[in-house]
């Protein structure tokens, strides 16, 4: 077998487990019904057991279920896991954040503003090493 033919083979093949993997995800989300599922997971099936015949590999036989993304072993449906497992560590990141936000929360007392302690009126903290002031900044004109 020449070398495009092989690369041939192997791209109908990997792209036929591609869409049966697709076709799983558009099943369980409802985008398509099980009877049209049925039809292209056959089709797709049919391309991936022409391309392993092509490529010298196991081919269906009339007592044998034609191949899907279940039967084709652990690698067949790395996409299915990884999102899994990056829904599982959002949801675990998440359900984190939500627990320390609900413990450091604190009702606020009256009087309190509703962003924290910060003091209502004039300052009188210094800035920078300055004196305090309790000075009406709207008086301060430009030469100051």
């Amino acid at each position: 077998m020449r070398d495009d033919e092989r690369k041939a083979a192997e791209t109908r093949r990997d792209q036929a487990l591609t869409d049966l993997d697709d076709l799983d995800d558009q099943l369980a989300a409802g985008e398509v019904d099980q009877a049209t599922a049925d039809r292209l997971g056959a089709t797709y099936a049919a391309e991936v057991a022409d391309a392993l015949a092509v490529l010298g590999g196991p081919t269906v036989s009339a007592n044998r279920p034609p191949p899907t993304a279940d039967h084709l072993g652990p690698d067949a449906r790395p996409r299915r896991r990884r999102r899994w497992l990056v829904v599982a560590g959002t949801v675990a990141i998440l359900v984190v954040v939500t627990v320390a936000v609900v413990a450091s929360a604190r009702d606020r007392r009256p009087g309190e503003a509703v962003t924290g302690d910060v003091p209502a009126g004039p300052s009188t903290t210094a800035v920078d090493g300055a004196t305090p002031t309790t000075r009406d900044l709207a008086t301060v004109t430009d030469e100051e």
